[in-house]
């Protein structure tokens, strides 16, 4: 990030500037694991793909259908100078800055849209971004534990909480916490605490966290959760669907998004590219950087 290579050049860190030293450390999070040589001989999805990892161990692998709404969205300016919330433009910039010549069938995948009138394409940005950093990388691994006869078991939450405190809500990153762990009431008195207003947890939301806390339950107790969730297979690829209705029936979606991740593979993009690079370019394609001081940048 510096240019200090060497893993013992003090004196190139020494003589590095702030602004540098600053721009390199600013993630909150690191992307990779340390592949070391001892703990970590190789990178995890390489270690599982390898029969190296995980084999006798089942699991259960999920991601929310919005997740990667919560650390985009800061970074959306509204609205753009044309009018729209996101332009076409503005989302073929940030496609473009991802897969470069590969742009055009990352977007067939995931083209941009046109509604009353306005463009409105944070949603297709958002859908690109979970894609990359959650699900795609939990459907990968859950495939590679798959074809070595491993257990796994793969959901998609997609339920919008009825009481949610975040700014932007729906099934974001960790919506799901408060259903897993029967905790409705205290996301309830959050919203109370950010949002200076009443807010009662709907009969619904009740219903599918009982639901939730019964299948995460059983996977605990037995090992496996109830035969109405199917296993991961390499084929089917078979996610159950945690919504609304799972609280009366448990539903599953073949396939879960996969002709979008078979595109993102094949173009070699990943959740490193999303992550070092998705929030610098939601910024840039949407004009001068007027607002770049105040965006919380939490993709970097």
């Amino acid at each position: 990030e510096v240019g200090c290579a060497a893993p013992a050049d003090l004196a190139c860190l020494r003589n590095a500037s702030a602004e540098s030293l600053v721009r390199a450390g600013s993630a909150p999070l690191q992307p990779n694991a340390v592949v070391d040589g001892d703990f970590l001989p190789g990178p995890p999805l390489q270690l599982v793909e390898e029969g190296r990892f995980g084999g006798g161990v089942p699991l259960i692998l999920g991601w929310n259908a919005q997740d990667a709404r919560t650390f985009a969205y800061p970074g959306f300016r509204f609205p753009s100078g044309s009018g729209s919330l996101v332009s076409r433009d503005q989302a073929r910039c940030v496609f473009d800055g991802l897969s470069g010549k590969s742009a055009e069938r990352v977007m067939d995948a995931s083209p941009p849209r046109r509604s009353y009138g306005v463009f409105d394409n944070r949603g297709v940005l958002i859908d690109l971004a979970t894609d990359l950093l959650f699900g795609c990388p939990n459907t990968r691994v859950a495939t590679a534990l798959a074809a070595r006869n491993a257990s796994v078991w793969v959901y998609s939450f997609r339920r919008r909480p009825s009481c949610s405190p975040m700014i932007f809500p729906g099934p974001v990153h960790g919506a799901e916490l408060a259903y897993v762990f029967g905790n409705q009431e205290g996301m309830a008195e959050m919203f109370k605490l950010t949002r200076r207003a009443p807010c009662e947890v709907s009969p619904s939301d009740r219903a599918l966290s009982r639901t939730i806390m019964g299948l995460w339950g059983a996977f605990a107790r037995d090992g496996e959760p109830p035969a109405q969730w199917p296993r991961w297979d390499v084929q089917a690829q078979s996610a159950l669907k945690l919504e609304m209705a799972s609280s009366s029936r448990l539903a599953t979606e073949m396939g879960i998004r996969s002709g979008q991740c078979q595109v993102l593979k094949s173009v070699n993009l990943t959740a490193v590219d999303a992550y070092l690079r998705f929030g610098d370019l939601l910024l840039d394609c949407q004009g001068p950087r007027r607002l770049a001081e105040r965006a919380p940048r939490v993709l970097v």
